[in-house]
Order: structure tokens, then C-alpha cells, then sequence
């Protein structure tokens, strides 16, 4: 099944975390919580499509837990691998879960069988001809709503576009432009680079603690290619275009997309405190596989790959039973503060400076403006 999230191919951040850090220690810090969940099956048999966050849901009402249950094989090869065709099965030791992998044969040279005095599955090896893997293996998080969302939007520094590139005009003089279009700006260029994100500034995003403005948000409206640049005037051509390009349009450096399908989530070895900023880009509501935009960043030591809980704010109750009764219900009554509920999981996929994208793994409750994100 799920392998030990260190051999897992996280981004190298989460990997130098896991090795400093294992799993087993987090949990053992912040508290095992670990239930099976009642609806659990006995096995369960992996198809196209699964991912290793959804299969650990099966079995666990924690998905994140799955390390305190999994049974390495050691007789198998690649056991942190699984593949559609495997079969996985829940068994117990001394009142303990466990979960153990059956190779179904998709997996390279193993077969397995099981051996009826203890239950456990055993591998047979056989000979085989040496060919090349067709089957991959199942990714850990699937990423497709993170990818589409990142085509569309970025987030650059407050600074950043002090000094970016201006659009100011097209060689046919229109208002407007298109792939294939030649265009002419101004500004500070890249030395080295020629290729470039046409933005467009969207509004800024404030820290909702500190009142500051982190952030820029802006829209990807097309891609460029310098043709010719002297003393920061540069002469490009419209590569592609997702909205019509126009003056005053920003040109930066284009952003390399190198998700890795392989995240999965492990909760920070630290407390944390921090606030929603924004949700899908301007919206006030949002829900499981929506992006938000989260206070905190680098400086903070968050990292891609870390799991965060989602917390609605505390809960202000008068207690009439503190005063007599016989008086005026405010004269005098205490307020009691009930912790607001957990609602939710959200998953760190990039990481700026001082705030970071995440993705709403599980959500109960609709996801707010400003609710609070925690250490699970």
C-alpha cells in the first residue's frame, strides 16, 4: 500500500523534511488519533484512477495516518509502490490494524500467495522475461484541479512588479493583440531569459491579522518571446493568449509548473496559527479541491507537501446561569468560549515568501474568509 512517505517522490523541501523528522515521530508528538473506520472492508482492490490519499480513506477515518497501519513486505519489490490490480487487506496483530499488499500481477516480477497458519501473504518469486513497465504506479494526490487553476492565475510579490515590463503599444497600432501579434514594452529584463507570462494585475490580497497587503494576485493572459531587446525595449511576439493582450499588461518571468503527482500529506513538526487569505481567487465560499491561499510561507518554515487542519473561529456564549437568575439576562452574565470545529484538511502545494496555495482535501463545512488553519 501506501509506502513510508519518505520514499515517496516528494519535492525535495518534504524530502529533507522526512529525513530529518520521520513520521513516526510526529505522530508520536502530536497524538495517534488512529480509527478504522466502521464501514471498513476486509480488502480492497486497486483500480485506475485511485490515488493513495483516497485508498487510505477507505480504511481510515485519518486518512494522514496510514503509516501507524501499513505493513511493509519486505519480500516485495517496491513495496512503496502500488499499482491498479493489487489487492489490500486488513488484518490485525496482538488488537493492532494492519495493512499489507497482495501484488494482483501488474506489478513487476512477483507473484503472491498466502499461507493458511498465520494469514499473511508471502511472495513467490518466478522466473520472467525482463521487459519494460507499461503500468505506473498510483499517484499519491491527484493534481488536475491544481494544474487547470495554476494556468490560469498566479501570485507575485508587492514588489515585483515595480520594475516588471510594461506592454505599450502593437506594431498595427491596436488597442488589442493576439497570438502572433508583435508588441513593444519597457522595463527591467531578465538577462538570459526570452521567454515571458503576460499578467495582469487582479487586486491585492491582505493579511487579514496584520492588515498588510502580501501579495499581488494577477491573471495569466498569454505567453511572449523577446525578438529583439536594447536598454529595456524590447520588441516580443504573442506565443498564446488565454484573453486579449492590451497596454499596460505586465511581462514576467515565466513560472515552471513542476507539481509532482507524488505529494503526500505529512502535518509540520510546529504549531501553527494562521488565516485563509483568499479562495479561488476572489471568491468568499469555497469546498473540497478548491484553492486557498494561506498567511504563511517560507519564512515560517511551511513546506509543499504539509497537511494543515481548517478551524472554524471560537464560539462566544452567554451563561445565564451565572447570574441570578431573578435579574436581567446582561446584568452581569458570563461569556463562555467554545473552540470552533474542525472542519476540514487542506494540503500546502506551493510555497512564496510569506503565503502559500493549498488545496481543500476534505471539508464538512463551507470553507470561509479568515477561518483558521492549524497544526492537525
Amino acid at each position: 500500500m501506501l509506502l513510508t512517505h519518505f520514499r515517496l517522490k516528494l519535492t525535495m523541501a518534504v524530502l529533507c523534511l522526512s529525513a530529518l523528522f520521520p513520521l513516526s515521530a510526529i505522530l508520536a508528538q502530536q497524538g495517534s488519533g488512529l480509527t478504522i473506520r466502521d464501514d471498513s472492508p476486509q480488502s480492497y482492490l486497486v483500480v485506475d484512477g485511485d490515488t493513495l490519499w483516497d485508498i487510505a480513506g477507505v480504511f481510515l477515518e485519518e486518512p494522514w495516518l496510514w503509516p501507524e497501519i501499513w505493513q511493509v513486505n519486505p519480500q516485495i519489490q517496491n513495496p512503496d509502490l502500488i499499482y491498479p490490480g493489487d489487492t489490500l487487506e486488513l488484518y490485525f496483530v496482538d488488537g493492532q490494524p494492519r495493512i499489507t499488499v497482495q501484488r494482483g500481477g501488474n506489478a513487476p516480477g512477483i507473484s503472491t500467495s498466502r499461507v493458511n497458519d498465520t494469514d499473511l501473504p508471502v511472495v513467490v518469486l518466478s522466473p520472467r522475461v525482463r521487459r519494460e513497465q507499461l503500468l505506473s504506479p498510483i499517484p499519491a494526490i491527484s493534481l488536475e484541479s491544481i494544474s487547470s487553476l495554476l494556468s490560469n492565475n498566479r501570485i507575485v510579490g508587492v514588489a515585483d512588479l515595480d520594475d516588471a515590463p510594461t506592454l505599450l503599444g502593437s506594431r498595427s497600432d491596436t488597442r488589442f493583440s493576439s497570438e502572433g501579434d508583435i508588441v513593444f514594452a519597457k522595463g527591467s529584463w531578465t538577462p538570459g531569459i526570452s521567454s515571458y507570462e503576460i499578467l495582469r494585475p487582479n487586486g491585492g490580497i491582505e493579511d487579514p491579522q496584520s492588515g498588510e497587503v502580501i501579495a499581488i494576485q494577477a491573471k495569466l493572459i498569454g505567453r511572449a518571446t523577446i525578438l529583439d531587446e536594447e536598454n529595456g525595449e524590447a520588441t516580443l511576439i504573442i506565443d498564446s493568449n488565454l484573453e486579449e493582450v492590451r497596454e499596460g499588461d505586465y511581462f514576467v518571468v515565466s513560472e515552471a509548473m513542476t507539481l509532482s503527482s507524488q505529494y503526500f500529506p505529512v502535518p509540520p513538526m510546529f504549531a501553527v496559527d494562521a488565516r485563509i487569505l483568499d479562495i479561488e481567487f476572489g471568491r468568499s465560499i469555497g469546498g473540497k479541491k478548491d484553492t486557498v491561499i494561506v498567511n504563511l510561507g517560507r519564512q515560517d518554515q511551511i513546506e509543499p507537501g504539509h497537511l494543515l487542519s481548517l478551524q472554524k473561529d471560537d464560539n462566544l456564549v452567554r451563561d445565564p446561569t451565572a447570574t441570578n437568575r431573578l435579574l436581567s439576562f446582561d446584568s452581569g452574565s458570563e461569556m463562555l468560549t467554545f473552540n470552533g470545529e474542525i472542519y476540514g484538511r487542506i494540503l500546502i502545494y506551493k510555497v512564496f515568501d510569506n503565503h502559500s496555495f493549498a488545496l481543500v482535501l476534505s471539508s464538512d463545512l463551507p470553507v470561509s474568509l479568515n477561518d483558521r488553519v492549524i497544526t492537525p
